[in-house]
């Protein structure tokens, strides 16, 4: 049973970002699947599957965000930084044999991509139509 389902409400009215976080959140669904169906040989490839497209991501939006001068990029970046950070720890952790990660690791996810859509995108998102950026 999938942990997020994707809204309107989400949107940040920037086409590849909408794109992106909804792949985004399909890829957090499926760890969550993973991690609550015992499949622990699966969860490392999916984590790495999910690091991978959220640098992507980053990447991405970082690019946006300096071609469209917005001038909260490095607080931005901090924050796309301090999650890669934290995704790379779970991942080491997975390593440990004694560690039993349950939903701890996409409870946070869930909760860290809804904030930052919510807060940092839709912030970014606005600003992007009102320069009227083109990405």
């Amino acid at each position: 049973m999938p942990l997020m389902h994707w809204s309107p409400n989400l949107s940040v009215g920037v086409e590849f970002m909408d794109t992106e976080h909804q792949q985004l959140m399909q890829l957090v669904n499926q760890l969550h699947d993973e991690l609550t169906a015992g499949r622990e040989g699966q969860v490392v490839p999916a984590l790495e599957a999910l690091l991978r497209a959220t640098r992507e991501h980053f990447e991405n939006e970082e690019r946006t965000m300096a071609d469209a001068g917005y001038r909260h990029l490095e607080q931005h970046k901090r924050l796309h930084d301090a999650l890669l950070d934290e995704l790379e720890e779970f991942r080491d952790r997975t390593a440990d044999e004694d560690w039993q990660p349950g939903t701890e690791l996409s409870d946070f996810l869930k909760d860290w991509l809804l904030e930052h859509i919510l807060e940092s995108d839709k912030h970014l998102g606005g600003f992007i139509e009102g320069v009227g950026a083109r990405v």
